[in-house]
């Protein structure tokens, strides 16, 4: 029970009156209760601008926070979010780096500054910050999956299936990495495996347009004719427009005379 001299106050937003307790804010509506700039209460509005999607508005109350709160890691990481998300990649990766630096075992960090990596194209600096936060949390499968495209774009097709391999033993309902593996498969010429991957998708999704093409191609790939000309077919009904499909109909269909 509160004391009976107990200081009252009253919220200036909301106009209710109740014992102060050292409150910060509101128990009522959350509003400060002081003039006084705090970073928690920053935090909490740059929240709830970032649920109603304004991101600037977002993004200058986590500076704020930041501001009264330089060493705090976890805003650093946010700010750096939000130049991310506004298209500034490396103002993005500055915050990032500022974020490990006050805390070497951050994973969200590391493995957010890999995908600003990889949307730079720094595809070995990227790979760095994704095995490192493996190496903090293996089960941060999503790192996997970045893994698998960063090492697909450096050309190491190996590395990259073992990357997409490990996600799908993590995640055995992942759909999107079967097709990366697929198209991996296919650029190696494997087309067996590549054609099981691309069912795999199917089995989700029957009507994917580009793992209906890029089956027919494994069956092309095969020296399958029929199962090839029936897969085309499959992606032109899906996408009249689809030329790669069109074009290898005509390919199969329309065989030159000797």
């Amino acid at each position: 029970m509160p004391k009976k001299n107990a200081k009252k106050t009253t919220c200036k937003e909301c106009g209710k009156t109740f014992v102060s307790m050292d409150f910060l804010y509101c128990p009522f509506c959350s509003g400060p209760l002081s003039d006084k700039p705090h970073h928690v209460h920053s935090a909490k509005k740059s929240h709830h601008y970032r649920l109603m999607g304004k991101m600037k508005l977002a993004a200058e109350e986590m500076e704020k926070a930041l501001s009264i709160d330089i060493n705090n890691p976890f805003y650093h990481k946010l700010v750096g979010d939000f130049y991310y998300l506004m298209g500034n990649v490396r103002k993005s990766i500055k915050e990032y780096q500022i974020a490990i630096g006050l805390k070497k075992d951050f994973a969200d960090a590391h493995y957010a500054l890999g995908i600003a990596y990889y949307r730079k194209a720094c595809l070995k600096e990227a790979i760095g910050e994704l095995e490192k936060t493996l190496k903090i949390n293996t089960d941060f499968s999503m790192a996997d999956y970045w893994l698998g495209l960063t090492h697909y774009h450096r050309g190491d097709q190996q590395e990259a299936i073992n990357a997409f391999k490990k996600f799908i033993t993590k995640n055995p309902g992942s759909v999107i990495a079967h097709y990366h593996l697929g198209i991996i498969y296919i650029s190696m010429k494997k087309y067996k495996l590549a054609a099981e991957n691309f069912k795999k998708v199917l089995s989700c999704s029957k009507n994917h347009a580009s793992a209906l093409y890029h089956l027919g191609y494994a069956y092309w790939g095969m020296r399958e004719r029929s199962e090839a000309i029936k897969t085309f077919k499959k992606a032109i009904d899906v996408n009249p427009r689809n030329k790669r499909a069109l074009d290898m109909l005509d390919l199969l269909i329309n065989v030159p005379e000797p």
